[in-house]
């Protein structure tokens, strides 16, 4: 007999494979299923914000991020993913969603790369140069990267 909490973790899993296989009215059904079984899932919350960020939903994509993080205010990825479709709408939501990655994980060295991005748009070139080097510090990789991916620019 299968328990609930295997049952969600199935669900999420034919989900993935279902959104991985570009099925994605059948993974966004999978995902509505887990809410129906556990509302605050934060895995089925962030898994429909991507399925809305890849039909270019953006603004159903930061409302399922941000249940994602009623649901757990610590869970990073959706906090990433947030703060990036943020950067087109509200820099400075976009660098405290960011500021909270790197307090929660000193490591996250894209977030700060992505923190430098915001601090230079916001026209702030000392603490851009901080948060770039921060990045480079924690990734050598990072230091070729020159510019933004900015949302919505597919």
């Amino acid at each position: 007999m299968q328990t609930a909490a295997s049952s969600v973790n199935a669900l999420i899993g034919a989900g993935i494979a279902q959104a991985d296989a570009k099925r994605y009215p059948e993974a966004e059904t999978t995902f509505r299923d887990v809410l129906i079984v556990d509302p605050g899932n934060k895995f089925a919350w962030y898994n429909l914000g991507l399925l809305a960020e890849v039909q270019n939903r953006r603004s159903d994509a930061l409302a399922y991020y941000s249940k994602a993080l009623a649901a757990d205010p610590r869970y990073t990825p959706a906090m990433y993913n947030k703060a990036i479709l943020l950067e087109g709408i509200d820099l400075h939501s976009a660098l405290a969603l960011y500021q909270r990655i790197t307090t929660i994980n000193p490591k996250a060295a894209t977030a700060y790369l992505r923190e430098s991005f915001v601090y230079d748009r916001l026209g702030d070139k000392a603490k851009a140069s901080h948060a770039r080097a921060r990045a480079v510090a924690l990734d050598r990789r990072l230091a070729t990267v020159t510019g933004p991916a900015p949302a919505g620019s597919k």
